[in-house]
C-alpha cells in the first residue's frame, strides 16, 4: 500500500529524495541557505562558523563540523554525527563530491544553487514541502513574490531610469559585477541600467581608474562575507 505522505524532491543537481517524516537532526552546511531552512519551520542541528558569524544560529545550539564559509567539512566527524539531512550549495565543487560521500553513505542530500529569486522559491518550496509547513511558503514565498512583482510593475515604465554600478564585496576584494548574479538580475528587473558590461572590466578587481570612467547615479554593494 504506498505511502501518500512521502515527498519525492529533486535537487539541483537532479538527484531524486524521498521524505516520509520531517528531518529532525539537519546540517545545513552553506549559510545563505540556513536563514531559508529555519523560515520553512525547520531547525538546525550542524553548520558551519559562517551561520553563528551572521547570528542565524546561536553557537550553544549546533555542532560545528566546517571552517567558515563551509568549503572544507569534517567528513568523518559529520558521519559520526549521522545526521538525518544534510544542505549543501551546488556552488562548491567540495559540497558536490560531498554529497557523493554522504549518499554512499546513505545519507538524505540536497545540493541547491540560488542564481535567481525564482530558484530561491523553488528551494523554499522544497524545504516547506519536506516539513509539511506549505503555510510558510505563504509567508516567505508567495507574499514576497506580489511585493517583488508590484516593485517591478511599478519601475516598468520609469522615464529616466538611473545608471547603476554593483559592486561584490568579499575578503579578496571589491570586484565590478554585471547581471550574471542574482542581485544584477534584481536591478535588471527594475529597469535600472547597469553600466558595466564591458567583460574586460568585469574580471578586474575594483579601482580608482575604473570608478572614474563610470558615470552611475547609484552603488550597489553586495557583502559575501560579515567580516568585510
Amino acid at each position: 500500500k504506498p505511502n501518500h505522505n512521502n515527498h519525492v524532491i529533486i535537487d539541483d543537481s537532479g538527484f531524486f529524495t524521498t521524505f516520509t517524516t520531517p528531518p529532525k537532526k539537519v546540517a545545513v552546511l552553506f549559510s545563505s541557505y540556513a536563514q531559508v531552512w529555519q523560515d520553512a519551520g525547520g531547525t538546525i542541528s550542524i553548520t558551519v562558523p559562517d551561520s553563528i558569524d551572521r547570528s542565524l544560529v546561536k553557537k550553544e545550539d549546533v555542532t560545528v563540523v566546517g571552517n567558515g564559509d563551509g568549503r572544507a567539512i569534517n567528513v568523518e566527524r559529520l558521519l559520526k554525527l549521522k545526521p538525518d539531512l544534510v544542505i549543501l550549495t551546488n556552488d562548491y565543487p567540495e559540497h558536490v563530491e560531498l554529497a557523493e560521500i554522504l549518499r554512499d553513505n546513505e545519507i538524505k542530500t540536497l545540493l541547491f544553487q540560488i542564481d535567481s529569486f525564482l530558484d530561491y522559491l523553488s528551494m523554499l518550496k522544497s524545504f516547506t514541502t519536506i516539513l509539511n509547513t506549505q503555510d510558510r511558503y505563504q509567508t516567505y514565498g508567495t507574499e514576497v513574490l506580489n511585493t517583488v512583482e508590484q516593485i517591478i510593475e511599478e519601475t516598468s515604465n520609469v522615464k529616466n531610469p538611473p545608471k547603476v554600478l554593483f559592486l561584490l564585496a568579499s575578503l579578496q576584494g571589491i570586484k565590478v559585477m554585471s547581471t550574471n548574479h542574482f542581485v544584477g538580475d534584481m536591478l535588471n528587473d527594475m529597469k535600472a541600467i547597469n553600466t558595466v558590461s564591458d567583460s574586460s572590466i568585469l574580471s578586474d578587481k575594483l579601482s580608482p581608474e575604473i570608478l572614474s570612467t563610470l558615470n552611475v547615479d547609484q552603488i550597489y554593494i553586495s557583502i559575501m562575507e560579515d567580516s568585510v
